[in-house]
């Protein structure tokens, strides 16, 4: 199903590196707003740094996929010292391919993890990756995903029981 996530977690520190290997995960493609940071803040915790570091010396491939323009995702690549494919058209292919092409996987072989069933997880699903949801940092939000996104999102998840 497009909007079932593969998994769900409170945080991206509750992915274990161990769990993505048994899946033959080699790359994580990261969302920004409200998965690894709140929405419009530029500080990124010391847990996902630290997450983020652990991932990389566990062997995967890391990237941030945002739909976000670059003055809001390239500060954030410098800190975690990882790349980054910006305004990214999340759920459309595109950005996901270039994904697959700047890490040199397979679809099958990367995770997506995001806060959104409509955009990460769908366009994950899409092209076969596995899909990864996050709960949302902080309930600020830009104000057509709160009133929008969300509610349809609500609805998806009782419905599917997600």
């Amino acid at each position: 199903m497009l909007l079932r996530p593969d998994m769900k977690v409170h945080r991206i520190s509750d992915i274990r590196a161990e769990d993505l290997h048994a899946r033959g995960i080699r790359g994580i493609l990261l969302d920004v707003d409200n998965t690894i940071t709140a929405w419009h803040s530029m500080e990124l915790s010391r847990q996902v740094c630290t997450w983020v570091g652990d991932m990389l010396q566990a062997g995967f491939r890391v990237c941030i996929l945002s739909n976000g323009h670059a003055e809001r995702v390239l500060p954030l690549t410098e800190q975690l010292g990882v790349p980054a494919i910006h305004n990214a058209r999340k759920p459309l292919a595109c950005g996901y391919r270039r994904a697959c092409a700047l890490l040199d996987l397979p679809a099958k072989q990367i995770a997506m993890v995001g806060d959104q069933l409509f955009t990460d997880i769908a366009g994950a699903n899409k092209l076969g990756m596995t899909s990864i949801l996050t709960e949302i940092i902080d309930k600020k939000e830009f104000w057509g995903t709160r009133h929008i996104s969300r509610r349809a999102e609500y609805l998806a998840k009782k419905i599917w029981r997600i």
